[in-house]
C-alpha cells in the first residue's frame, strides 16, 4: 500500500530529485544548465497534476488512470536523455576553459541521478510492480458492452461507475460480452 516505510522514503526520494533539486538547479544555476533542467521538470509537474486529476476521481476507470503517468513516463525519458547529454556538454566546456564547474558538477550529477531514477522507476516500479497490482482483474473491471453492426455501445447508459462498484449481479443479455484487452 501507500502507507509502507518504502513507498513514504520512495516519494521522499522522487520528490527531492524530480522537483525540489531541479527547481533549484533553474533558479540559480547558470542559463544553459537551468534550460536543460526545465523541460523535465514542466514535464513532470504536469503528470502531477494529471494524476491528481485521474487518480482520485473515481469516474475514471483504473486503466486511464494507469495510462496518464506511464504515457508521461515514457515520454520524459527522452527529455532526461538530453538534459544529460546538455548537462554533460557544459560540464566538458566549463572543465576546459577553466571556468567554475561547481554548478556544471551539480548538473551533471543531477541529471544522471534523474535519468537512472525514473528510467528504473518506468521499467522497475510501474511496468513489473505496479501494473500488474493496479490492472488486477478484480481491481480493473472490463465494461459491459453489447455489439450492434460492429459498433460496440456499453449496457449501462449513463456509462459512469465508481471504481469500487462491482459487475457481479448485473442480469445481462444474449448479446453482452466483458470487453477483453488484446
Amino acid at each position: 500500500g501507500s502507507d509502507t516505510s518504502w513507498f513514504i522514503c520512495y516519494m521522499a526520494s522522487a520528490t527531492t530529485v524530480g522537483v525540489l533539486l531541479p527547481l533549484l538547479t533553474v533558479v540559480l544555476a547558470p542559463t544553459d544548465e537551468a534550460d536543460a533542467a526545465i523541460s523535465p521538470l514542466l514535464v513532470l509537474w504536469t503528470q502531477l497534476t494529471c494524476e491528481t486529476a485521474t487518480m482520485l476521481n473515481p469516474y475514471v476507470h483504473r486503466f486511464i488512470a494507469f495510462l496518464v503517468p506511464l504515457g508521461f513516463f515514457v515520454y520524459r525519458e527522452s527529455l532526461l536523455v538530453d538534459w544529460f547529454s546538455t548537462s554533460l556538454a557544459s560540464y566538458e566546456s566549463a572543465s576546459a576553459s577553466d571556468t567554475s564547474s561547481q554548478w556544471y558538477t551539480f548538473g551533471l550529477i543531477l541529471s544522471s541521478v534523474n535519468l537512472i531514477f525514473w528510467t528504473a522507476n518506468l521499467f522497475v516500479f510501474t511496468l513489473l510492480r505496479w501494473a500488474p497490482e493496479l490492472l488486477a482483474d478484480d481491481k480493473c473491471e472490463s465494461p459491459e458492452i453489447e455489439w450492434k453492426m460492429m459498433v460496440p455501445h456499453q449496457v449501462k447508459p449513463n456509462g459512469l461507475k465508481k471504481k469500487s462498484s462491482s459487475v457481479g449481479g448485473d442480469e445481462q443479455g444474449k448479446n453482452t460480452v466483458p470487453a477483453k484487452a488484446a
